[in-house]
């Protein structure tokens, strides 16, 4: 869109004029034709509580003897109720994480790299502290693998 190349433009240049007439202008494009930039958060946020009742039921369920839980895992994890000592999880969720920061970061116009970089690392670094804790499994149990 020549809206957000303009804006882009008079941002990198300092230009404050060009900016904000830009800004006002792409501001009356979206009111005449009724484009709300917010309106892509409403599907995340009617998914988030739902999202976030599995799993706070699924973490309940590794704490509750569930028998079928302590026999019917696969691969490297037989136990679903035990931790994972080799944080196999956090770990492909974070390189999943950053693979499609980077993949949505190249399929965008040029932008300075130090600025975005730092942005998807920052992300990243935050995907890998927040799950650390995912495949810890029932505390009180010692793990039993293969």
């Amino acid at each position: 869109m020549q809206l957000n190349k303009t804006m882009t433009d008079a941002k990198t240049s300092g230009n404050q004029f060009e900016f904000s007439k830009a800004h006002t202008e792409l501001t009356s494009f979206y009111k005449k034709h009724k484009i709300n930039p917010l309106k892509c958060f409403l599907v995340p946020m009617v998914q988030m509580p739902i999202f976030l009742s599995f799993f706070m039921a699924l973490r309940k369920m590794a704490e509750l003897p569930v028998p079928s839980m302590e026999v019917g895992g696969a691969l490297w994890f037989n136990n679903l109720t035990a931790a994972d000592p080799f944080y196999v999880l956090p770990i492909a969720s974070t390189l999943t994480m950053l693979a499609v920061l980077e993949v949505r970061r190249s399929s965008l116009s040029p932008r300075p790299p130090v600025r975005s970089g730092l942005r998807s690392e920052g992300i990243g670094a935050w995907v890998r502290f927040s799950t650390l804790g995912v495949g810890r499994g029932r505390r009180s149990e010692r793990a039993e693998f293969v």
